[in-house]
C-alpha cells in the first residue's frame, strides 16, 4: 500500500508535467467569459474555475514542431499552459482562438480536425484571416461538431 501511494505521488512528475508555471496570462478572463457565454448558447455549463491557467517562458519541444510555436496547450485535461512570449504577441482574435481551441480539448474533449471549418484545426493560426467573418459558424462547430 505504501509503495502504491509513493508511485501515485510520483505520477504527476511524469509525462506532461507543468513547466514552472507562472501567473495567469494577461487578458484571459475576457476570453473565458466569452467561452462561458458561447457554451451556454449550446447547452454547456462551463465553469472557468474548474480549470487552471498559467504562463511559461517556453514549451519543451523541438523547435521545428508546431507545438513549440504555439501559444497554448491543454495539459492533462485540467490545465491550460500559455507560452507567455507568443501569447503576448498575439492579436485579440488569435488569443480568443487559442483559448477556444484549448478548451475544445480540455472541456469538450475534442481532438484535432483537419479542416478550415473548425477551431479544432491543429494550426489555429490558419484561421486568422477568416475567423472574424466566420466566428459564429466556427463556434457552432466547436460546440456541436457540425
Amino acid at each position: 500500500m505504501k509503495r502504491l501511494l509513493f508511485l501515485l505521488l510520483l505520477l504527476p512528475a511524469c509525462g506532461d508535467a507543468y513547466n514552472s508555471p507562472g501567473p495567469r496570462p494577461d487578458g484571459i478572463d475576457k476570453y473565458l467569459a466569452s467561452f462561458k457565454a458561447d457554451a451556454a448558447k449550446y447547452g454547456r455549463d462551463f465553469h472557468p474555475d474548474d480549470f487552471t491557467y498559467s504562463t511559461v517562458k517556453s514549451f519543451d519541444a523541438d523547435k521545428k514542431n508546431l507545438f513549440f510555436r504555439t501559444a497554448a496547450r491543454c495539459v492533462d485535461l485540467a490545465h491550460i499552459e500559455f507560452n507567455k512570449t507568443i501569447w503576448d504577441a498575439k492579436s485579440h482574435l488569435l488569443r480568443e482562438l487559442y483559448v477556444y481551441h484549448e478548451l475544445g480539448h480540455c472541456f469538450l474533449h475534442r481532438e484535432h480536425k483537419n479542416s478550415l471549418d473548425s477551431i479544432m484545426i491543429a494550426d489555429v493560426e490558419r484561421l486568422n484571416e477568416s475567423y472574424k467573418a466566420n466566428r459564429t459558424k466556427l463556434v457552432k462547430e466547436l460546440f456541436t461538431g457540425n
